[in-house]
């Protein structure tokens, strides 16, 4: 029967991996088609790069284009389109795709929008698509001459620009929009998540290995700031390109140590050291010297490349120690499928370098690390709640070894955890019950039992929860009264006597018990004797009495 549910268990958790499988694939599919342009659009694709200089010079481009440049610019492409082709359209939208760091764009003179900084270029608009309403009053003019400026910062891009009717325009910018910049919000917060999860996990397991990955997931953070549309920049954006390349590098370095700390020397980690290594210098040399963005796009793709191969090692490392933790493999095909995607995209890609098909690497990074420390995290919750139950279970076992078994009073061997905590600001009592012998001979051992447990349920109901309750031996009682002085300690001996000697076990046997008090001592034990040798003298003066140390 143990078999058969393992089974069924193993088939289901296979069907979940298959329909997990399947999901990435379709999110996979779904974001790709959203990047491309609808058929239905009118596409502007071809355009005019105007090179101002002392010659204005007009070069043909056609879209997707992406191209590197020196140092900062504001280029200008034209693009000429007739007006009848958009006069069946109703309120016709263009959609366009830039990357730099602001833009305007003119049509027929008239600037219809500007986005970002076009003075000083504090700003960043990544590879995000933009929605322009293209007013009706341009439509009566017989040509559209559209003009688009972009700022441009050591590299500019246009992926796409075409124009389509208002409902389908503003479902494709949605869609575009989630699949670039809120793709990257969604990482963003994911690696938030991903460094508290990760640094809380190792201040909890006192692990350095985890501490490393959340530090790792703090420059994660810092590295999504350069996916994201940032329309007034406080730092300049060339600072703001060096923190999220040297976060990248920042972030290689972290895994490294982390995954090291965590898993062993693999192939992985020497990948990452040589790769660390390789790309020392030339960081260091972009970070204060020349911002080259083309050695810094190889980096890219090299950290794209990494994530792969961890995850891959991943693998490996998951199947010996994971095998039923489907959580951990869900994390695994996440990263794995996304970056090995925008590998594809990059290579298959790389003469357009087309940033907005690799935003997936970043997210599966993030979410697959957050659901790895969910997992942990659920594995640490549970190895404590075990270690809560067993810690439970000792003290339960302890308890029941220091409580005599009959009264359920503490017994003697609590006078050994007492050693060493005790000042003298306590006093101690000590009872002996008066004739259990002759009750035993008499009654039987079980009537002598009640009596025990009679003086007992007295002794615990007229002291304070404080006080320690013990039986000291076979007829013998001692408490131990806590800031408590011998006349407050005589009191409540008074009133135990009155108590005790009102008791009548099945209705012919009468109870009584001699008493001695002792003031606190610097040892528990010398108390202790004290107060046996002042009951000692009230045994020999008759039973049924009180005595202290200072009488």
């Amino acid at each position: 029967m143990v078999q058969a549910g393992v089974g069924v268990n193993h088939r289901k958790q296979v069907i979940l991996m298959f329909l997990f499988v399947i999901a990435i694939f379709i999110f996979i599919f779904l974001q790709d088609r959203a990047l491309d342009v609808p058929d239905d659009s009118i596409e502007l694709k071809k355009w005019f790069k105007i090179d101002e200089g002392k010659i204005e010079r007009k070069t043909a481009v056609e879209l997707p284009f992406h191209t590197f440049i020196d140092g900062i610019k504001i280029l200008t492409f034209t693009h000429r389109i007739d007006s009848s082709k958009l006069t069946k359209m109703a309120n016709p939208y263009l959609i366009v795709g830039i990357f730099g760091q602001a833009f305007r764009l003119r049509i027929n003179d008239l600037t219809i929008e500007e986005i970002g900084d076009m003075e000083k270029g504090k700003s960043e608009i990544g590879y995000n698509p933009f929605l322009i309403r293209i007013p009706p009053e341009i439509l009566k003019d017989g040509q559209l001459n559209f003009e688009l400026q972009i700022y441009s910062m050591y590299e500019v891009g246009i992926r796409y620009a075409f124009i389509l009717p208002r409902e389908k325009a503003l479902f494709f910018y949605h869609i575009n929009r989630f699949s670039t910049n809120e793709i990257s919000t969604l990482s963003l917060g994911f690696s938030i998540g991903l460094s508290i999860l990760f640094i809380i996990l190792g201040a909890s397991f006192k692990n350095r290995g985890y501490l490393d990955f959340g530090i790792a997931s703090i420059f994660l953070i810092f590295s999504f700031l350069g996916m994201m549309t940032i329309e007034d920049s406080p730092i300049p954006v060339v600072l703001l390109r060096k923190i999220v390349y040297l976060s990248l590098y920042l972030l290689f370095i972290h895994l490294y140590m982390g995954y090291k700390q965590i898993f062993g020397e693999s192939r992985f980690t020497k990948f990452t050291r040589n790769l660390i290594i390789f790309y020392m210098l030339p960081i260091i040399f972009n970070m204060i010297f020349i911002w080259n963005m083309k050695s810094l796009v190889v980096f890219h793709l090299m950290y794209i490349i990494l994530i792969m191969f961890g995850s891959m090692e991943l693998a490996l490392w998951i199947s010996k120690r994971f095998q039923k933790n489907i959580l951990m493999t869900m994390a695994y095909i996440l990263i794995l499928s996304f970056s090995v995607h925008d590998v594809m995209m990059k290579f298959f890609e790389v003469l357009s370098i087309d940033y907005t098909r690799c935003v997936l690497s970043g997210l599966g990074l993030s979410i697959g690390f957050m659901i790895m420390g969910i997992s942990l995290a659920r594995d640490f919750i549970k190895s404590e709640h075990e270690r809560e139950r067993a810690r439970m279970k000792m003290e339960e076992l302890y308890e029941k070894a220091i409580r005599d078994g009959l009264t359920n009073v503490y017994n003697r061997s609590v006078i050994n955890e007492m050693n060493g905590m005790v000042d003298k600001n306590y006093s101690v009592m000590f009872l002996d019950v008066d004739n259990l012998k002759q009750i035993n001979d008499n009654y039987g051992h079980d009537v002598g039992d009640k009596v025990l447990i009679e003086v007992a349920n007295v002794i615990k109901k007229n002291v304070r929860k404080s006080d320690l309750v013990m039986r000291y031996g076979g007829d013998e009682f001692v408490v131990v009264m806590w800031d408590c002085d011998l006349k407050s300690a005589k009191r409540t001996a008074e009133k135990l006597l009155t108590e005790i000697g009102n008791i009548r076990i099945n209705d012919q046997v009468k109870i009584s018990v001699s008493i001695g008090l002792s003031k606190g001592m610097d040892s528990l034990e010398k108390s202790i004797m004290m107060a046996d040798r002042c009951m000692l003298e009230v045994k020999k003066l008759g039973k049924n009495g009180i005595k202290s140390d200072f009488q």
